[in-house]
């Protein structure tokens, strides 16, 4: 294990945010950086291409009927 020195700014709003939760600096830091790894973990490309397919957006029916009324108000103008 290594030793870190935090000083300035950065360790003034360390300190400042585990008093305000009532915690110590290493738990705050451990939050911090299981958040910051959550976030720039890399997704499967396989769950990207399954979500595109399993969502609401593509209900094909609604795709039909706004395209349908779309072409409708283009060709006899939006009289609604």
């Amino acid at each position: 294990m290594a030793d870190l020195t935090i000083t300035g700014e950065i360790a003034r709003r360390l300190r400042e945010i585990a008093e305000q939760e009532q915690r110590p600096v290493e738990d705050v830091l451990r939050a911090m950086l299981a958040n910051y790894e959550a976030k720039s973990a890399k997704r499967d490309p396989l769950q990207d291409f399954v979500d595109a397919f399993s969502g609401k957006d593509l209900d094909i029916s609604k795709m039909v009927r706004s395209t349908a009324e779309n072409h409708y108000r283009k060709k006899y103008g939006d009289s609604d």
